[in-house]
């Protein structure tokens, strides 16, 4: 109660990952969208976030960062990292540890203030609020059977990068995007985390025949419902 999910974990070989080998596939690359995961418990990586996010930006990149509380050294890292970052995701109980604030809005304005330009935080059932710019919204979750909350945060970011690549946000400029601009990216990240939680495992149910059936039968009911903040 009043915790996140506990796990026995083994980070295993992302402890090993070195910013040299990010940066030499980042070249090979040349990706659209630089997507790092696991931050918080990345030994090697972590201490250079700022020299990975700041290549990839100097090659016209988008940089999504997905944190997890940190193991070692705490938050310092990431804040200095946080002006490098175009999209930061992270669920609630992220949010405060990494902010200080209870409230998941004003978790993400914060963030916003300390220079990430779009804030995604997840909050399961709850759904998520989304700020950029001026703009803050709170979206409900997609209504699913919950089985595994296992993967669902990766699913969600899955479903960002997909609809970032194929829909009509301009990535250049995500402060100044609209609500109705970034409607495809917030449904489809909500989705593929919701079809996530409805199997056991971290991928078991997240297809794209899964992720398009829900927004068909849920997403304008979903988008409905969306408040400011």
């Amino acid at each position: 109660k009043g915790e996140d999910r506990r796990f026995y974990a083994q980070l295993a070989a992302n402890t090993m990952l070195t910013p040299g080998h990010v940066l030499r596939v980042l070249e090979e690359t040349r990706p659209e969208i630089l997507y790092q995961g696991t931050v918080g418990g990345l030994r090697l990586v972590d201490g250079e976030l700022d020299t990975i996010l700041g290549r990839a930006r100097d090659m016209g990149c988008l940089t999504l960062v997905d944190v997890i509380r940190p193991h070692e050294e705490g938050w310092r890292r990431l804040h200095e990292s946080l002006p490098l970052i175009d999209i930061l995701h992270c669920n609630g109980y992220e949010g405060e540890a990494l902010t200080g604030e209870t409230d998941p809005a004003t978790s993400a304005r914060s963030l916003i203030q300390e220079g990430v330009r779009l804030c995604l935080i997840t909050l399961g059932s709850e759904g998520l609020v989304a700020v950029w710019g001026d703009t803050g919204l709170r979206m409900p979750a997609f209504e699913v059977d919950e089985v595994d909350q296992t993967g669902a945060g990766d699913a969600f970011c899955a479903g960002l990068i997909d609809a970032l690549l194929n829909g009509g946000v301009n990535r250049s400029d995500l402060r100044g995007a609209s609500p109705g601009s970034m409607k495809p990216v917030l449904l489809r990240g909500s989705a593929a985390g919701a079809v996530c939680v409805t199997a056991p495992g971290a991928t078991t149910a997240v297809t794209r025949e899964n992720v398009e059936a829900l927004i068909k039968e849920q997403g304008e009911k979903v988008w409905a419902e969306i408040r400011p903040l």
